[in-house]
Formats: structure tokens, C-alpha cells, sequence
């Protein structure tokens, strides 16, 4: 399968932001200046990991959905290891992301159990770890403040967290279009019937897959609470819902195979334009929501009548069904 970086639905989307970026420009003339850039990539930097671990799961054909718990014991055991500075803090959370995201993608793999049932029951289990870890919320102390201080150090319109995750987000998209086992994961995901007629391994893209995704989450719940400078056994419970809609905004398929992490990346960007865009406006929290939502809809719908298999059956059967007719027809 070749992995391209621009396609036609890809540049749509670069359209979508931009115009969006220019509306918002247009109404409030403030909205393109240095603070407000610099904020939307503040919140991309979180979301943009998310978005990225779990699109990665999509694009095998599978789906995480207990990134917001990993993230929140990440974040807790990051909070609880900055004595020992900030990046063995984030290492050892990660890292403990990682175990799980192995240890679950195996199971997975390995028993051939739907991830959307398994990872119900993983989201309340490990959400469950995090309150026995801690029931209150978790603050740094104060000779520590200056690790967060340096994760929110302005450079330009970026951060170091922000600028950690394009680095993290990029390395991922050369992984998933060059690596050998990258491109597995991509050939796996568009056709695992051909994949495995091929004779590619059936389970290694499953545990890559979600090793990436729990990591993923971990370096950004790790990062999110030192920034924050506390972390809670409640926190992060609406990460799943933004990095889900990112990546289906962003053009990768429900049905696996297809999608970028440069794809992710303008996701994220247009779910982060549009909310700034509308708290610009001075409009209720609910209204982001709503048209969170309609977005959410319309790439649902735009993708069940394009991209799903009962599409495709029909798609090819026609095909098929005017092949036949045009042999049949007496010369």
C-alpha cells in the first residue's frame, strides 16, 4: 500500500482550515495574533498526541478508547517522579504506558476479542487504578514549579510541549510510511484478508498499534500535569472524544488503511481553530460542542456512504453488473 502524504481529500481539508482560519480572522482581527496562535498550539500539543495514538489504532482496524485513563495515571505518576527532574518524570510514566499498551494490544491480538468491548472494560479499570492511586488531585510542590514554568517557555509561537509533539507526531508519520513494520500496520489495516494471504504477521500490528497509543496518551497526560503542576484521578475524561474526532476529521477511515498523521495534525488544527474561533465570539461553551458534533456528523456520514465495506460491495457489484452487460451485448 503506498503511503501518500497529500491526497485530494487531504488538501480539502487544508482548505477547511484555512478558510477557517480566514473567517475567524475576518470577524475578530485579534484572532491572528502571536498569543492566539501561540494558544491554539498549546492545545494542540495534548490533543495532537492523543489524536495521533488513537488514529494509529484506526488505521489497523481497531480502536482505543482508555487513552483518558492511561493519560490520567500517566500524569499521576508523573507529578509523583518529579523529584526526579522532569524528563526521567515523563520517561517512567511513558514508559509505563507503554507495558500496558503492549500487554493490551497482546491480548487483543492474541484472543481476537473486539478492542471497542476490551477497551470499555480497560478505560473503567485503569480510570479505577487512578483513583486508588490517588482520590484527590495530586499537586507538585513548589520547588518544583519551575518544570512547569519551562513547559509553557514561549519560543516564538510555539512551546516545548507543543514543539514535543510535532516532533513525536512527525517521527510517527515517517514510521507509518517507510518503516517495514510501519507499512505492515498500513497494509494490515486496508485489507487484513490480503494481508495475511501475503503471510505478514496478524498480530504485530495490533500490539504496535496499541503500544503507540498508550505511550502516546502517557507522554501527554505526563506532560499536561507537570505543565499544570497537579494531576487528578478525574482528569482527562474528554480526550478520547477530541482525539477520536480529530482523527476522523483529519481523513483516517474507520475501517483502517487510510489516513496520515499529516492528516491528524490539520484534524487537530481545525477542531482547535474552530473552538478558538467561537470563545473568540464570546459565545457559550455549548456552542463548541454543538458544532463539534456537526462536524463529527457530517465526516461519519461523509464516511459510511464513501468508504464502508457495504459501499464498496455495492460499488463493485455495479461495476461488475455493467462489465457483464457490455460482454453480453450481441456485436
Amino acid at each position: 500500500m503506498t503511503y501518500k502524504f497529500f491526497t485530494p481529500s487531504l488538501l480539502s481539508r487544508i482548505g477547511i482550515l484555512l478558510f477557517l482560519w480566514l473567517a475567524f480572522t475576518a470577524l475578530s482581527p485579534n484572532f491572528s495574533s502571536f498569543s492566539n496562535v501561540y494558544s491554539v498550539f498549546e492545545g494542540f500539543a495534548i490533543a495532537g498526541l492523543v489524536a495521533a495514538g488513537v488514529g494509529t489504532t484506526m488505521l489497523v482496524g481497531e480502536l482505543d478508547l482508555s487513552v483518558g485513563s492511561v493519560a490520567a495515571v500517566a500524569g499521576i505518576i508523573a507529578v509523583q517522579c518529579t523529584g526526579f527532574g522532569l524528563v526521567p518524570a515523563v520517561l517512567i510514566a511513558s514508559a509505563v504506558a507503554l507495558v500496558y499498551g503492549l500487554a493490551q494490544g497482546w491480548i487483543i491480538a492474541r484472543t481476537g476479542i473486539n478492542s471497542l468491548v476490551f477497551t470499555i472494560a480497560t478505560l473503567i479499570l485503569v480510570r479505577g487504578v487512578a483513583f486508588a492511586m490517588t482520590p484527590t488531585a495530586v499537586l507538585m510542590p513548589m520547588d518544583r514549579i519551575g518544570m512547569s514554568d519551562f513547559l509553557i517557555f514561549r519560543l516564538f509561537i510555539f512551546s516545548p510541549f507543543s514543539l514535543t509533539t510535532i516532533c513525536v507526531i512527525t517521527a510517527l508519520g515517517l514510521f507509518l510510511g517507510y518503516a517495514r513494520w510501519g507499512r505492515e500496520m498500513m497494509a494490515f489495516g486496508g485489507a487484513r484478508n490480503e494481508a495475511r494471504a501475503a503471510g505478514l504477521n496478524m498480530r504485530r500490528p495490533i500490539i504496535i498499534a496499541f503500544a503507540i497509543s498508550a505511550t502516546l496518551a502517557g507522554l501527554a497526560g505526563s506532560l499536561a500535569s507537570i505543565k499544570s503542576a497537579s494531576a487528578a484521578p478525574f482528569s482527562y475524561e474528554g480526550m478520547l472524544l477530541t482525539g477520536v474526532t480529530a482523527a476522523l476529521v483529519g481523513g483516517v477511515s474507520l475501517y483502517g488503511g487510510k489516513g496520515t498523521m499529516f492528516g491528524v495534525v490539520i484534524g487537530v488544527l481545525i477542531l482547535r481553530v474552530l473552538t478558538a474561533g467561537i470563545a473568540s465570539r464570546g459565545a457559550a461553551v455549548y456552542v463548541e460542542y454543538l458544532a463539534t458534533g456537526v462536524i463529527l456528523l457530517l465526516v461519519l456520514v461523509v464516511e459510511f456512504t464513501t468508504e464502508s465495506p457495504q459501499r464498496r460491495a455495492w460499488s463493485e457489484r455495479r461495476a461488475f453488473e455493467r462489465q457483464l452487460a457490455a460482454v453480453s451485448v450481441p456485436a
